[in-house]
C-alpha cells in the first residue's frame, strides 16, 4: 500500500491538496522560496520539468512566428510567436501541476509531506497526526504493506475521534451556558463585588437577580464539569497516542533488523486501548446530555 493524499484524513488532506495546488500553480512554480517544496512535490523533477516546459514553449513560439511571418509579415510573426510562447507556458504548467497533484493523491513521500507541512497551519491532534503520517511515510519501504495500511487506518481513526471529542466539548460548553467553569466563577465574583458596591435598592435587586440566574448556571456547570474534564483528558490521551505511534515507528525505522510483527502489534494494541477509552467517554457524555434533555435541565 502507498500513502497518498486520498488515504489521509479528508479534513487534513484537503488543505494539503490545496496548498500543493498553489505551490505547483503558474504563480508559484518560479518563486525561489518555493523551489524546494516544488521539487519535493514533483518527485525531484522540478528543474527538469521547468526545462522541458521552456523548450516546448520555445518550440511553439517558433512555430507561431514562422506561421505568422509566412502568412502575413515578420512583425506579425513576432507577435504571434510571443503569444504562442506564453500561451504554451501557461497550458504546460497547468497540465504539469494537475499531473503532479494526481500523483500525490496516489502516493506522497515523507519529503513532500514535510514540504507541505511547512506551508499549512495545523495544531493539536491534527499536527501530531501529520507528523506521525510523515514518519510512517518515511518508514513505508521498510514495513509490510498490511502493517502500513493498519497503522494509517488507526491514525485516521484517532484524529477522527479527537475531532468528535472536540464536538462533544462544544456541546458541553453550550449546555453550561457557553462558558467554562472558571469563567462562570469569575463572573460570579464580579457580580458579588458589584453588589457590595451598589447602594441603590433597585440596582441591588437587579444585581441579585443576575446572581441568582448565574448560580443556576453554576449548578448546571457543576453537574457537567466532570464530563467536560473527561473529554479534555481523553483528547490529551489521543494526542499522546499519536505522538507514541510516531516515536514507535521512528524506533522501528532505526532498528537494524527488519520490522517484526510484535513491534507493530504493540502499536495496534496501544491504539485499540485508546479507541476503547474514547468510545466510553463519548457514551458517557451522550448519556449525561440525554438525561439533561429528559429532565429539562
Amino acid at each position: 500500500m502507498s500513502i497518498g493524499l486520498r488515504t489521509l484524513d479528508p479534513q487534513i488532506a484537503q488543505p494539503l491538496r490545496e496548498r500543493a495546488r498553489q505551490l505547483l500553480s503558474l504563480s508559484s512554480v518560479g518563486t525561489p522560496g518555493n523551489a524546494r517544496a516544488v521539487k519535493a512535490l514533483s518527485g525531484g523533477r522540478g528543474v527538469a520539468t521547468a526545462r522541458d516546459q521552456m523548450m516546448a514553449c520555445l518550440g511553439m513560439g517558433g512555430v507561431c512566428f514562422l506561421g505568422g511571418a509566412a502568412l502575413l509579415e515578420p512583425a506579425v510573426g513576432v507577435l504571434t510567436g510571443i503569444a504562442g510562447f506564453f500561451f504554451s507556458l501557461a497550458v504546460s504548467r497547468i497540465f504539469a501541476a494537475k499531473g503532479s497533484l494526481d500523483s500525490l493523491d496516489e502516493r506522497i513521500d515523507a519529503d513532500a509531506l514535510a514540504a507541505l507541512a511547512e506551508h499549512v497551519y495545523l495544531e493539536g491532534a491534527d499536527r501530531a497526526y501529520l507528523d506521525a503520517v510523515a514518519r510512517l511515510a518515511a518508514a513505508e519501504g521498510q514495513m509490510p504493506g498490511d502493517s502500513v495500511r493498519g497503522i494509517l487506518k488507526e491514525l485516521n481513526d484517532l484524529v477522527a475521534q479527537s475531532r468528535q471529542l472536540a464536538a462533544h466539548r462544544e456541546q458541553l460548553l453550550a449546555a453550561m451556558g457557553g462558558s467554562g467553569w472558571a469563567s462562570l466563577e469569575e463572573q460570579r465574583a464580579e457580580l458579588r463585588t458589584r453588589l457590595e458596591a451598589t447602594s441603590d435598592a433597585a440596582a441591588r435587586q437587579a444585581v441579585e437577580q443576575s446572581l441568582e440566574l448565574l448560580d443556576r448556571r453554576l449548578v448546571s456547570a457543576r453537574e457537567l464539569r466532570p464530563s467536560l474534564e473527561r473529554v479534555e483528558a481523553q483528547r490529551e490521551v489521543i494526542l499522546q497516542a499519536l505522538a507514541t505511534v510516531q516515536s514507535s515507528v521512528a524506533r522501528l525505522q532505526a532498528a537494524p533488523q527488519p520490522l517484526r510483527a510484535p513491534s507493530v502489534e504493540q502499536i495496534h494494541a496501544c491504539v485499540a486501548e485508546v479507541a476503547g477509552q474514547t468510545r466510553a467517554v463519548e457514551e458517557a457524555v451522550q448519556e449525561v446530555l440525554a438525561l439533561r434533555v429528559e429532565s429539562g435541565g
